[in-house]
């Protein structure tokens, strides 16, 4: 995207909707925040919409802040930019003295730095391994990808990708950094093709797209900002406001607008939340008849062996007893000393049929009723995995 042209949010027409009404009832000289700049799309809108607000907009990249003030230039002293992290809110406001209205968080990465390449956001150009939304901060893509240990590398993409192949996306990275370190994003990609099953890649879209949101997390403290901003930005609020917009728990505007988004979201997706859940019942399906099937094979292991030893102990018992009669018939004489081979080897033969039949068959009964068991703890865990699920979902959708 260049300089001069227009950035267009997403969901630029339900943010006005959400936040309006507190605009509105505010009248003249109302404040509103806008926590995640960017290029101004929001704010230019809300400025637009509503003659006697003022606007303070606050980010941490400083080519955010130089396009959305040039975009909001022509709003004059109704808008005031701060370079900062949405979680340093509380502290911007004491200082610059003024009561908030309304709050607008748009989380992730925009397309602005999606395309501008050198900033190592985009899996679709070779760039620097950055992904720092301000440039001043220390941490980089490279800098986790080339220090991180396996296990927090593991969680990292687990926890902030969802990257199901987390485990050997590590494995991958470690050994490949022994060679030589990650400085391009390209090597990445590369090696995110290696690491990923083949059957894997071909379904979900890119296979990068997971790692690279979960370092993009991971530099710029993401989540962590949130969990600081959002009791920061409560506070922050006009008593009226947050009284006459929150309500209960459950009912406020911050809840609002993250279920709206996030039902937003599954339905973009084309999947309603019954689909979802669809979804999942049936994935716990493949793992229950997957496990199943393992199991089902170690029985009928343990179930043959358990089943076939008392014959072998039998063939060799007619076996040792035909030799028996045959040396008798040989010698044509009953001396022990000739036919006491043919007993021993009759006994012999019936003690190891004995012997591998007994255990095998306590060890089936064993296997058997682990299984039992094993089999119950997965349903009750899977069934309580859809209640859970449920639950959230038909929260989200309500």
């Amino acid at each position: 995207m260049l300089d001069d042209e227009p950035h267009i949010p997403v969901l630029l027409d339900r943010c006005v909707e959400l936040l309006g009404a507190a605009l509105t009832r505010a009248g003249d000289g109302a404040t509103l925040v806008d926590a995640t700049l960017g290029a101004g799309g929001h704010a230019e809108r809300f400025l637009t919409l509503f003659p006697g607000l003022h606007l303070i907009g606050l980010d941490r990249d400083p080519d955010a802040l130089r396009i959305a003030g040039d975009r909001l230039a022509p709003f004059g002293d109704r808008v005031t930019l701060v370079r900062t992290r949405y979680d340093d809110l509380a502290t911007r406001l004491t200082h610059l003295g003024r009561d908030v209205d309304a709050i607008l968080f748009d989380l992730g990465v925009s397309s602005m730095q999606l395309d501008r390449r050198e900033r190592g956001f985009s899996y679709s150009a070779d760039a620097p391994l950055d992904m720092r939304m301000d440039p001043d901060s220390e941490l980089t893509a490279a800098v986790i990808l080339n220090t991180y240990g396996e296990k927090e590398l593991t969680r990292l993409l687990r926890e902030y990708g969802e990257e199901r192949f987390a485990g050997r996306i590590a494995a991958h990275v470690v050994r490949r950094r022994a060679d030589a370190p990650f400085t391009r994003t390209a090597e990445l990609v590369e090696l995110l093709y290696q690491a990923i099953p083949a059957p894997a890649r071909r379904t979900g879209g890119h296979p990068a797209k997971r790692t690279f949101q979960a370092l993009r997390i991971a530099v710029n403290a993401e989540l962590e900002s949130l969990r600081r901003a959002i009791p920061a930005a409560l506070t922050a609020l006009r008593q009226a406001s947050s009284l006459s917009e929150a309500g209960d728990d459950e009912g406020g505007p911050l809840h609002l607008f993250c279920d709206t988004v996030r039902h937003e979201r599954r339905h973009s997706e084309g999947l309603t939340a019954d689909g979802v859940k669809e979804r999942a019942a049936a994935s716990l399906g493949r793992i229950e008849a997957s496990l199943g099937r393992h199991i089902n094979r170690g029985t009928g292991i343990l179930a043959t062996i358990g089943a076939t030893a008392p014959f072998v102990g039998l063939f060799g018992t007619v076996w040792g007893i035909m030799n028996a009669f045959i040396g008798i018939s040989k010698a044509q004489t009953t001396n022990l000393a000739v036919v006491a081979p043919g007993i021993a080897e009759a006994l012999l033969a019936t003690a190891l049929g004995l012997f591998a039949a007994i255990p095998a068959v306590i060890i089936y009964n064993a296997f058997a009723r682990s299984t039992a068991a094993y089999r119950a703890l997965l349903a009750d865990a899977s069934t309580e995995v859809l209640n859970l699920l449920s639950r959230d979902l038909d929260r989200g959708t309500a």
